[in-house]
């Protein structure tokens, strides 16, 4: 047992959203149970004149309630892991992003679980964190141009107007476009 990879897995990983999520899906339930429950009174009451089958099984009742409460039981499993996929890509989207916002923009494009809902957004994240690490780059190496040109300009290695050609160079480097 020592040598092998125990995986634990929370399953609320955003309280709020997916109980908030659990709640609306309770509610709606309950309100699908309740006119479940009104109809079937109301056609045992006036409809069938009180001559229906629970009339003969009083047991009736308590199996609509047993599968009322199993099925609330179902929706409750079923909706917390529905919400732990879309709650665990937007962690990790968080993640990725509030890394790339303090400049550790990752090496390898970005995956997500193959059941993730919006899966299908690696690819374009991808896209956007490589952009910003040429634009980056590009942002380094023109400093670093400003800085050789910083130091010839001081040394008196470069005449005024060649020190403004290099660095209309340098920013029509940066902007991709003339001045």
């Amino acid at each position: 047992m020592e040598g092998q990879l125990r995986i634990r897995r929370r399953y609320l990983v955003n309280k709020q959203f997916q109980l908030g999520y659990t709640g609306i899906i309770l509610a709606v339930q309950c309100l699908v149970a309740l006119t479940v429950a009104l109809t079937v009174s109301w056609f045992y009451l006036f409809v069938m004149d009180r001559r229906m089958i629970c009339d003969h099984n009083s047991a009736f009742f308590w199996h609509l309630w047993i599968t009322i409460l199993v099925v609330t039981v179902f929706l409750i499993v079923w909706s917390i892991r529905y919400t732990h996929s879309i709650a665990g890509f937007v962690r990790k989207l968080s993640i990725v992003l509030r890394e790339a916002s303090e400049g550790k923009i990752p090496d390898t494009p970005v995956h997500f679980r193959k059941k993730d809902p919006f899966g299908w957004l690696a690819a374009d994240l991808s896209a956007c964190l490589k952009t910003m690490e040429g634009y980056r780059t590009d942002r380094g190496n023109a400093l670093a141009a400003l800085e050789i040109l910083h130091e010839k300009a001081r040394a008196g290695e470069l005449p005024d107007k060649e020190c403004i050609k290099v660095a209309q160079s340098i920013i029509k480097q940066m902007n991709g476009r003339d001045i």
